[in-house]
């Protein structure tokens, strides 16, 4: 389904989710694939930090309410 839109609707919908949660400031997510960052830097996330949990690297990234 790679490259149909499905990932960025499901992330829409999540963001969708946190914005009419008055509770929220935002969506944190972590990813262990560098090729992902790309995706989530146009949907507006920001890189927040970064980790290692084995050999993986983790990099976390953040939308906060209202960025988008």
């Amino acid at each position: 389904m790679h490259g149909r839109g499905v990932g960025t609707q499901l992330l829409r919908s999540f963001c969708d989710l946190s914005r009419s949660d008055p509770l929220s400031c935002g969506v944190y997510l972590e990813t262990a694939e560098e090729s992902n960052l790309r995706f989530y830097e146009r949907a507006g996330f920001a890189e927040t930090g970064r980790g290692r949990l084995g050999r993986a690297t983790l990099w976390c990234m953040y939308l906060p309410q209202g960025s988008r």
